[in-house]
């Protein structure tokens, strides 16, 4: 996923987060704003598997991590498998 330019706050709470979803992060691209989507659950991280995943949901996570609007939605894998276990990507979003 790819994000328009980062802001100050990069861990502001946010409707995205089911209760076992503490953190999310963007990873292996270059910058904060740019990667694999991957979430903390329990204190371990992993990829996340966006398999319904579609621009406006990148939208609300761009803002949920203080990177703007979303840019790009690239497929699955653009950006490695990551490692750990994969998380389901059944959130609800709403933002």
């Amino acid at each position: 996923m790819q994000c328009g330019m980062p802001r100050q706050s990069l861990t502001p709470q946010s409707p995205l987060s089911p209760a076992a979803y503490t953190k999310f992060q963007l990873v292996d691209g270059g910058s904060i704003c740019t990667g694999r989507v991957e979430v903390e659950a329990r204190g371990v991280w992993g990829p996340l598997c966006a398999t319904a995943w579609d621009l406006p949901d990148a939208h609300i996570l761009c803002h949920h991590l203080g990177c703007g609007s979303a840019i790009s939605l690239p497929p699955p894998g653009n950006f490695g498998m990551g490692t750990g276990m994969p998380r389901s990507d059944a959130l609800r979003c709403s933002g």
